[in-house]
């Protein structure tokens, strides 16, 4: 009979004193053990529970091992072993173990670089994988720092224990040490609990049905949950890779004593108020109507647990309502209901998430990405003669973007923020943080104002701001287009201003070109107010076709050659075009008899022949444009109905280049490619900038084939494409 068998029938006890003489070898796995288990196969090491500990003084080796053994006896989370068959994982207990600890200096290092090259040490054990099928699911190192200095750390698997289980390792730990050091027998009550009961009596309560009227109500309650995610400065990545920040800060005097008396008139915990200043600030960043929060719930309310190592913490959704403008005094009532009721329908999370089976990301946390718990409260570890110190714990929440630990003390509330530095730098959090301390400040001076009325931003932020606002306006250009490409080439005749497949064209040739096609349309009748489809291949001569084009005072209307033909004699049809350029062969991707002039490069005009003077003897004068005059029509995809012509005008592309240039410096556009089709709205980008600066434009075909001859783009300031093409590119590039 299996264990779990024996629990729905109500059989199997265990009494710790009595011993397992009926108990089967092979124990299954709790819910929470189960996720973590099919995360240690699939993701490696990504969480383990980290506890250290300074020690200043002679320390006994000996005393040590005594203490680790009793340890060991006296908790059996920490004799698990585990496996798998049929693909169902299990726990085997162990018989007591004699651990030793790893006892290793850290040569080479001088006094002043200890504090650096404890924290290594301490990071790269805390990240070690473990071997569970052979156990313990647990390590001791001991980093010698010199004769008298060490630091004793404790590694724990996630399968067998949570970080209230490595405070009472380490005390139990403290406690053994120095009763060894003082010939008596370790302290404390033996245990009336073990893990394994916890195990047992939650498979009960899944048997007797006693889960499902909890887990309906989270599912009801988080039907529908949205995705909030805080502005960062990188995109999501696909996985983590397990990097993590930290900053600490504290809101200590008035701010702490206002948070706590606004707390006491309330009747809440400091953290429901802190888990509203949080949400607020995230609403106020996202302007998101709900903000998903996770919090921790500790998961040792029954009698017995408070001293029992295993992974007993779980977690839950806190879902807060921001619309309406509520007062931070209600958004506070909010947060201490919604703490209220994750204890009163506490859970296994892992069977919240079976239950909901939301789509999976390996980056994501599977229901929320920002956290505030409070901070698991830091035991006494006193070792006879010897001086202990604290280390500060590596970050710890690897799964989420952010999460924020609240630890209460007498004087001061400490605040310690984890963060994946795979999507925020170091400023931005920092950022944040001030923004939440200012937020909790003023709203414990008025918890009735509306949240809007609270203010997050301090005198210096608020006095930058205000600088920048009373800036001069930036001053917009009203040439037309076409000058401004005309008043560089002056500048620079001789510069190179286009390059395709290895032919250049400088900036006269591009002026005498785009002279002689404007010439030629004038000819066919085009006149200012006009709309010209070009339908031409990305060669040498599409720039001088659209500049052309705009010198006649007409507007250009991008035809893309890779289009469907049906595509392309729609737009045709709709914008009642005046006259097309393009090629013989393209002829074939139109209906016959369209009814308007065309202008077929190589057969009606060749703009590749010499150029008598810049301008060209045939160029004639330019029309007189104004900025409101049309510059370019392009077609939107239809993906939402029949696609629509969106007109641009002569002020709206130079006020975006003014912006633009503005913004990023000149030098970006000294070599640009232009990758992005010119029908879409996109390729302003890449066009128009390098022509007004003096820089070169690099028309390519595909950027997916240029990304497989990194030649073509050698030089190149500015790429601009979807992630997964310039990451196509970086790696070829790279080779």
């Amino acid at each position: 009979m299996t264990i779990s068998e024996a629990a729905a029938q109500g059989t199997f006890r265990y009494s710790p004193v009595q011993g397992r003489a009926e108990a089967p070898s092979r124990l299954p796995l709790s819910a929470g053990q189960q996720r973590e288990w099919f995360r240690h196969e699939w993701s490696g090491p990504t969480g383990n529970v980290a506890v250290a500990v300074r020690l200043r003084g002679e320390l006994s080796t000996e005393a040590l091992r005594a203490a680790l053994r009793f340890v060991a006896a006296r908790h059996e989370a920490l004799r698990l072993t585990f496996g798998a068959e049929g693909g169902m994982p299990f726990q085997v207990l162990a018989p007591p173990v004699r651990p030793e600890p790893a006892v290793g200096a850290i040569p080479g290092v001088h006094h002043a670089d200890r504090e650096r090259a404890v924290r290594e040490a301490l990071d790269a054990e805390f990240n070690l994988r473990f071997d569970l099928t052979a156990g313990p699911p647990w390590r001791v190192r001991v980093f010698e720092l010199d004769s008298d200095d060490h630091v004793l750390a404790f590694t724990l698997h996630p399968l067998c224990a949570d970080h209230h289980s490595a405070e009472l390792v380490l005390a139990d730990v403290a406690r053994a040490y120095s009763a060894h050091r003082a010939g008596q027998p370790p302290p404390g009550v033996p245990l009336t609990v073990h893990y394994p009961d916890v195990v047992v009596r939650e498979r009960e309560r899944q048997v007797s049905g006693e889960f499902e009227e909890h887990l309906r109500h989270w599912q009801r309650r988080l039907s529908g949950l949205p995705v909030v995610e805080l502005p960062a400065d990188r995109p999501r990545p696909a996985g983590w890779s397990g990097r993590r920040g930290v900053v600490d800060t504290e809101l200590a005097g008035s701010a702490d004593r206002g948070l706590t008396g606004a707390a006491e008139r309330r009747g809440l915990a400091p953290l429901a108020l802190v888990v509203a200043g949080f949400a607020a600030v995230v609403a106020r960043y996202t302007r998101a109507d709900e903000v998903v929060l996770g919090t921790s719930l500790p998961g040792r309310a029954g009698p017995g647990l408070e001293s029992v190592v295993g992974p007993l913490a779980g977690a839950a959704v806190l879902r807060l309502d921001v619309t309406g403008d509520p007062t931070f005094g209600e958004l506070a009532e909010q947060a201490g209901a919604a703490l209220e009721e994750a204890s009163r329908h506490e859970v296994p999370f892992a069977s919240v998430v079976s239950r909901l089976r939301p789509a999976r990301e390996p980056s994501r946390h599977p229901l929320f990405t920002l956290a505030v718990d409070r901070a698991v409260p830091v035991t006494s570890a006193e070792f006879a003669g010897l001086r202990a110190e604290r280390c500060e714990p590596p970050a710890t929440r690897r799964d989420l973007d952010l999460a924020l630990a609240v630890a209460a003390e007498p004087r001061a509330l400490r605040l310690r923020t984890e963060y994946a530095t795979d999507l925020f730098d170091r400023d931005r959090v920092e950022r944040f943080v001030r923004h939440l301390c200012r937020m909790l400040s003023v709203a414990a001076d008025d918890e009735s104002r509306p949240l809007s009325r609270l203010g997050v931003l301090d005198h210096h932020e608020r006095a930058d701001l205000l600088v920048r606002g009373r800036a001069a306006p930036l001053a917009h250009r009203t040439e037309p287009l076409h000058a401004l490409v005309s008043r560089q080439a002056t500048r620079t005749p001789h510069g190179t201003a286009v390059v395709v497949r290895g032919r250049e064209l400088s900036y006269a040739e591009l002026e005498a070109r785009a002279a002689r096609m404007a010439a030629a349309l004038r000819q066919r009748g085009v006149r200012p107010g006009s709309l010209v489809g070009v339908l031409c291949p990305r060669d040498i001569n599409l720039i001088p076709c659209l500049l052309g084009v705009l010198r006649t005072g007409a507007a250009y209307v991008p035809l893309d050659p890779s289009h469907p033909a049906d595509r392309l004699a729609m737009i045709v049809a709709d914008a009642g075009l005046a006259a097309l350029v393009t090629r013989q062969p393209l002829l074939d991707r139109l209906p016959a008899g369209l009814g308007m002039p065309i202008l077929r490069l190589g057969h009606d005009i060749d703009l590749d022949r010499p150029a008598v003077s810049p301008a060209g003897p045939d160029a004639g004068g330019d029309a007189a444009v104004g900025p409101d005059a049309l510059c370019e029509v392009l077609f939107t995809s239809g993906s939402t109905g029949r696609p629509k012509g969106v007109a641009t005008t002569h002020r709206n592309v130079v006020s975006f280049l003014d912006g633009l240039l503005a913004t990023v410096p000149a030098d970006r556009f000294a070599r640009v490619a232009l990758g992005t089709a010119i029908s879409f709205d996109a390729s302003l980008v890449e066009l128009w900038p390098p022509l007004v600066t003096g820089g070169t434009l690099v028309v390519v075909d595909n950027l997916l084939l240029a990304s497989s001859t990194p030649g073509e783009l050698e030089g190149i300031t500015m790429l601009n494409s979807v992630p997964s093409v310039l990451t196509a590119y970086l790696r070829v590039a790279a080779v």
